[in-house]
């Protein structure tokens, strides 16, 4: 998804120079009159952003095999992020998941369901808006959260689960 925006950005930087709207100068690299700075920086940027963000505590689930398995089979508590690439405040969540996944490690299973890619799951617990945040203890769900919150929040919600 990521390589997607940084596509559409610079078609659309391209489109707004050619039709005047944006000076040259704001662009940090020309080469033969061809502007690739923006092009650089935002290929650049987004492949180290995503690198940055996912934790190898945060576990991307591929079947309801698994999901069972990791989640509904699970002794700790599980937060289960059900979340799909084209949408920016899943993305903007996904860098929080990981580091909540390595800060709770051992305490909270975190996993993460892609909704286009497990149409199945989605269905099953008719996950409607995204993101979708559910909490499961002992195989149950027990809360359900829809829309963007910052870390604090999860914060928050995690200490009350694990009465910390």
């Amino acid at each position: 998804m990521i390589y997607y925006l940084t596509i559409m950005a610079v078609v659309a930087y391209f489109a707004a120079r050619a039709a005047g709207n944006m000076l040259p100068e704001l662009c940090p690299v020309s080469v033969r009159g061809k502007t690739l700075g923006l092009f650089l920086a935002l290929a650049l940027g987004t492949v180290a952003l995503q690198a940055a963000e996912t934790s190898k505590n945060l576990i991307s689930i591929t079947s309801g095999k698994q999901f069972e398995q990791e989640v509904l089979k699970s002794e700790i508590p599980v937060l289960v992020d059900f979340y799909a690439d084209w949408c920016p405040p899943c993305q903007k969540m996904l860098p929080i998941m990981s580091k909540l996944a390595d800060e709770w490690k051992g305490k909270v299973k975190f996993v993460k369901v892609n909704v286009d890619n497990n149409t199945a799951l989605a269905e099953k617990y008719e996950v409607g808006g995204i993101p979708d945040v559910r909490i499961f203890v002992g195989g149950e769900q027990k809360n359900k959260y829809i829309g963007y919150e910052k870390k604090e929040f999860w914060d928050k919600v995690l200490k009350s689960l694990t009465k910390e």
